[in-house]
């Protein structure tokens, strides 16, 4: 069965993802930031008769599953997210595996690296820096320009994005800047300060092979 989330449920699936931060870092900070319930966000428990399998949180039009390794009803899950018309889905690498079969004529998959950093001292040549919102034209710009990072993006909207993430929920954009232009770029998309999602890491075809793509990431990092 899957069911509304109530407040009571909230302490103990926070638990599970503080336990379990790699799972779904996703949900992790997205619950953590804007709460179980909103206009624009609901939160669902997958229950059995003796047990919770999992959680569902319904963040404006994607979803993202916390799924237990026990549970089985796929068929259930498939239904409800068909039913919510979501264009995005995150999870494990094992429960979209499980989907993908499913879904196949509905969603494509992707599966994504999650690292912890501790630092390192290599260098590339070019200086990363903080981007501020005037910035951001340039870097949707940027990233629009790769077809298989941004093709879906117009770049008026993935500007006021990139704003909208800066000036609200705390997410970061770093660059190189060489002859006159932004030539290298990452972000992050969700950010708590210790966990986050990287994003938008791109660097323009001419500068490729240079290193600035692990600049960037190493100074986003560090910032």
């Amino acid at each position: 069965m899957i069911r509304r989330a109530e407040e009571c449920d909230v302490f103990i699936l926070k638990k599970h993802l503080a336990e379990n931060q790699f799972h779904n870092p996703y949900f992790y900070i997205d619950i953590n930031m804007f709460g179980y319930r909103s206009d624009v966000i609901d939160t669902f428990v997958i229950e059995g008769c003796t047990q919770i399998y999992g959680y569902i949180y319904k963040y404006f039009n994607s979803l993202q599953l916390f799924i237990m390794d026990t549970y089985r009803d796929f068929n259930e899950l498939t239904e409800f997210i068909l039913n919510s018309n979501a264009v995005m889905i995150s999870g494990s690498a094992a429960i979209i595996k499980c989907l993908s079969g499913k879904l196949i004529n509905r969603y494509t998959s992707d599966y994504g690296v999650i690292m912890s950093y501790e630092g390192t001292t290599e260098n590339a040549i070019g200086s990363v820096e903080l981007a501020n919102e005037d910035k951001c034209l340039e870097i949707a710009q940027l990233i629009c320009s790769d077809n298989s990072i941004g093709g879906h993006y117009e770049t008026e909207i993935l500007e006021k994005q990139l704003i909208e993430r800066m000036s609200l929920y705390n997410c970061k954009n770093v660059y190189v800047s060489m002859d006159g232009r932004i030539v290298s770029h990452a972000a992050t998309y969700a950010d708590d300060g210790n966990l986050a999602i990287i994003g938008g890491v791109i660097t323009l075809d001419k500068y490729r092979g240079l290193g600035l793509g692990k600049k960037v990431v190493k100074g986003l990092c560090d910032m």
